[in-house]
């Protein structure tokens, strides 16, 4: 059997009959015999099927890198207002790039326990993200032109975010998922100089974590955070044309 010789009964995938047409078409017929070598024949099939490999992986590669924008790029319909601007109600706005409710700190020693250790977590980026949610819809420059950008880049949780369709309820849950983990990223990352060992370095980040998570009393952390939006942020809520995008009240 030669080669693109079809077998009796059954029929080529698609892949094939593709390839067996564009040889029949390149191949030059005198007297029934092929000019184009078994050589030419493997050559174009391994050709194609690089060609078709390489669209493939290109497809995939734009579909898993979305086109999105950061927080700070983005401005309000009017198109000269940014949409953060950082922790705290618009209203109290004095200084943008830092914000009273921006970073907060929890310190543990002294009084007789040794020297004090303090670990202080920046809430800014869970903030604009949460602005950006709040907002529902927003503009940024591309190329020289306004277009609607509704992806947006978390880079607390590195991935995407489309607040298009959601509802203040999930606005606000994001919020604490992002500021829960910037609690972690930030106070695992902080190691004070201290005459304390290890294992007490790991327990103070550990109480440290969940302070910064939690509402207690004395201490701003991603807990305090988040009953202040249910609570307070209801008319701060921008609603949009869809059902899903709706102001609701706080729990």
């Amino acid at each position: 059997m030669n080669v693109g010789e079809e077998i009796p009964g059954v029929e080529k995938p698609l892949g094939l009959r593709i390839v067996s047409l564009t040889y029949e078409r390149l191949a030059n017929v005198s007297n029934g015999t092929y000019f184009v070598s078994r050589w030419s024949m493997r050559t174009l099939i391994a050709l194609i099927l690089t060609c078709v490999g390489f669209f493939l992986v290109s497809s995939a590669d734009a579909q898993a890198q979305p086109v999105g924008a950061y927080p700070e790029d983005l401005y309000k319909p009017d198109l000269r207002s940014r949409v953060i601007n950082g922790c705290g109600p618009e209203f109290l706005m004095v200084n943008t790039e830092k914000r009273f409710g921006d970073a907060h700190s929890y310190r543990f020693g002294g009084d007789g326990q040794g020297e004090y250790v303090t670990y202080t977590v920046n809430f800014r980026d869970s903030c604009n993200l949460h602005d950006v949610g709040y907002q529902g819809r927003y503009f940024a420059a591309v190329d020289g032109q306004w277009v609607s950008q509704p992806l947006v880049y978390d880079k607390i949780l590195g991935q995407y975010v489309d607040y298009t369709n959601a509802s203040r309820a999930q606005v606000d849950a994001h919020f604490w998922a992002d500021m829960q983990a910037q609690c972690e990223q930030q106070i695992r990352q902080q190691f004070p100089e201290t005459t304390y060992g290890r294992e007490a370095t790991r327990t103070m980040q550990d109480r440290a974590i969940a302070l910064c998570k939690g509402d207690t009393f004395g201490y701003v952390g991603a807990g305090t955070m988040y009953s202040l939006v249910r609570t307070l942020g209801r008319s701060a809520y921008t609603e949009g044309p869809s059902q899903q995008r709706v102001r609701d009240s706080a729990d």
